[in-house]
């Protein structure tokens, strides 16, 4: 199907049922490199804490973000980033988190992509998603960036409108736009094939941009800073649409699943119906599903709401359980990524790769591992849910446990090795102590000689009285004797 992009004839769409709100988010490393590439291959190496601040920093400066104080710029300015800058931290503030909101007028194509205009200009009329009847206009651009771990964020927020009589849920069930196509595989693919997974910006077959092209073309000078490592965004998808939230569990759950898991849609479906993904209910307004691949809000709203303020509400809870599945990621990687033979040999260096390793997860659990976010008891069951789906605390047991089974073991290996020197010392100890008494025997045996040559002389001298004489042979006698005894007691 072609799409239908400026269509004059296609009113503007007020129906909530055929709106809904996109947060797209892509997580990289910050990898710091001579020659880097936003998708290639990087070598994972841990780096200090100090390093990934200055890296950070480094990365504020190239992306340019927006003034804070000008709230005139495009972006989404909402008191929900602010709060996870106030309540998690900034680089400068070294907790962990910091926002960043990008002015997309200084976002200019780079080299390969001249055929685009700077970001603003590229999407202000808006776009087609993909093939599908799907228009968005694009909100913001925002990077949070967590250096105390060496992960980020890209965020690419899109207001979605569907142009047909159909609701917005109904076209993403049938939009392909998010789907894994292998782009960072070196393979062919058709530009008619490649057009259902990009921006479409207008009816000429070339003008089309895929999520990975955004990236290459708007910050591929970023290469040398972070790596992308998933092909396709995790995403939360929200609506205020009164039929879709109206509809029975099993309905929706059918619903969620094809929006959030985008399935072939060559492949056969079973008969049975699907369990997962799970839909919770709170109230008579909210109703809310996730899968691994990302989420689904519905929630009602009276006459002065949107689904951007219902995404904005949702989108803390999101990005703060996304953000715990992949600092543990990023840590399970490190402990793979640990050298299997010096394991095996229990080297030096690997205890103290691995007591590193402890310390971090450590900190990691205690400032950005926790269970609650906000007040609102939608938002927590949201945020639980998410962390349930995403693994978070199974994942934090196994690195725990394989952290503290490496490292016993490996601790082990080092006390044995302790306990062997300190044998192999006090042999030595006593081996010397042995060498030191022979000598010292031998010349006490050499003063014993010549008291005794000394002695009768001594005796037969008449110079000397009698009780001084007794004095000067039974004093040292007695002296050695107590001082036998008391180094026979010392030992004991």
């Amino acid at each position: 199907m072609e799409p239908q992009i400026f269509n004059k004839e296609i009113k503007s769409i007020d129906d909530s049922d055929r709106q809904a709100y996109l947060y797209t988010v892509m997580p990289f490393h910050i990898m710091p490199s001579a020659k880097g590439s936003l998708f290639g291959y990087v070598n994972h190496e841990g780096h200090s804490q100090d390093q990934l601040f200055d890296f950070a920093k480094e990365l504020e400066k190239r992306i340019q973000p927006l003034s804070h104080d000008n709230s005139t710029l495009p972006g989404d300015l909402t008191k929900y980033y602010d709060f996870m800058q106030h309540h998690y931290g900034s680089i400068d503030e070294n907790k962990g988190l910091s926002v960043f909101k990008i002015n997309r007028d200084l976002l200019k194509p780079t080299v390969g992509f001249e055929k685009f205009k700077n970001a603003n200009a590229q999407f202000q009329p808006g776009a087609m998603l993909g093939q599908s009847p799907i228009r968005i206009e694009m909100d913001t651009f925002n990077f949070v960036v967590n250096s105390l771990s060496g992960i980020g964020f890209f965020i690419c927020n899109l207001h979605c409108f569907s142009t047909t009589e159909d609701s917005i849920v109904q076209e993403l069930t049938r939009s392909e736009f998010f789907r894994n196509i292998g782009w960072r595989r070196n393979q062919v693919i058709k530009p008619t094939q490649l057009q259902k997974h990009a921006f479409v910006f207008n009816n000429e077959k070339e003008s089309f941009m895929t999520f990975h092209d955004l990236l290459q073309c708007y910050f591929s000078d970023l290469s040398d800073l972070i790596h992308f490592y998933q092909d396709r965004p995790t995403v939360l998808y929200c609506t205020t649409s009164m039929s879709t939230g109206s509809k029975s569990d099993a309905e929706l759950c059918e619903i969620s699943y094809e929006v959030i898991r985008v399935p072939d849609r060559n492949a056969g479906r079973f008969l049975q119906s699907i369990t997962e993904p799970s839909i919770h209910r709170v109230g008579g307004n909210i109703v809310f599903s996730a899968l691994n691949e990302g989420s689904m809000v519905v929630e009602s709203a009276n006459k002065s709401g949107n689904c951007k303020n219902v995404a904005n509400k949702y989108f803390p809870a999101f990005i703060f359980a996304l953000n715990q599945r992949e600092v543990l990621l990023s840590t399970m990687q490190k402990i793979t990524m640990l050298d299997t033979d010096k394991l095996r040999r229990l080297d030096g260096d690997i205890f103290i790769k691995m007591e590193n390793l402890r310390n971090i997860l450590l900190i990691l659990q205690l400032k950005q591992i926790f269970y609650t976010v906000s007040n609102l008891h939608e938002v927590e069951l949201f945020f639980n849910q998410l962390q349930k789906v995403f693994a978070v605390e199974k994942m934090l047991m196994e690195n725990e446990q394989c952290i503290r089974e490496m490292y016993n073991l490996l601790e082990v290996k080092r006390n044995e090795e302790i306990a062997k020197s300190d044998k192999e010392n006090t042999a030595l100890e006593e081996e010397r102590s042995k060498i030191i008494n022979t000598i010292l025997g031998a010349i006490g045996c050499l003063g014993l000689f010549s008291f005794l040559k000394d002695l009768w002389p001594f005796i037969q001298d008449s110079q000397y009285a009698l009780f001084y004489k007794v004095i000067s042979v039974l004093l040292p006698g007695f002296v050695m004797i107590w001082l036998v005894w008391y180094m026979a007691g010392k030992k004991k």
